[in-house]
């Protein structure tokens, strides 16, 4: 039995729907419920051919990517508008510091706020080619390309392991 465009389209909408709530929050209990395997089991279920499935869930995964797209140009537009708040808000704190300052005076009072001039220490290190041993950490962190190497040439390092992962590539129209 073949499906209308518009039965396929009800079809799609509800796994949308489904994938954009695939984890759910009951408001009253807290309780999640995960949806994963009712998501698995329309796509499954949905009556057409896997051809039409695959390009479907395909053009609806480049439809999340672009909304994707979105929030991240919109995530820079909001933290350079945040930064441009702070640097304000720093600037005005200098320029109210420089005036108490000029008072002679380290608190200052008013109806609504206390100002106190406190003062406090920071350490600038020019470079840390300079800096003696004992005062540097050192980052401890494992060499992943030469420990894969190594266990390819049959090396064997406790708590290391190569896994294999699988990954689905998809390429645009007929490209072999």
């Amino acid at each position: 039995m073949s499906l209308s465009l518009f039965d396929i389209s009800s079809e799609f909408f509800a796994l949308k729907d489904l994938i954009d709530n695939d984890l759910e929050v009951d408001e009253e209990t807290g309780e999640i419920t995960d949806n994963s395997k009712l998501l698995k089991e329309l796509f499954d279920n949905l009556k057409m051919t896997l051809e039409d499935k695959l390009d479907n869930a395909q053009r609806y995964c480049l439809t999340l990517d672009g909304e994707a797209d979105i929030l991240d140009k919109e995530i820079k537009r909001l933290n350079a508008k945040k930064q441009a708040l702070n640097n304000k808000k720093d600037r005005l704190k200098k320029i109210m510091l420089s005036t108490i300052e000029n008072t002679g005076q380290n608190k200052f009072k008013t109806s609504l706020y206390s100002f106190n001039i406190k003062n406090s220490e920071a350490l600038e290190v020019d470079s840390i080619d300079n800096i003696p041993r004992e005062f540097l950490r050192i980052k401890k962190e494992a060499d992943k390309i030469e420990i894969k190497k190594a266990l390819k040439n049959g090396l064997i390092i406790d708590g290391c392991r190569i896994i294999e992962n699988k990954s689905l590539m998809i390429k645009w129209g007929y490209d072999e």
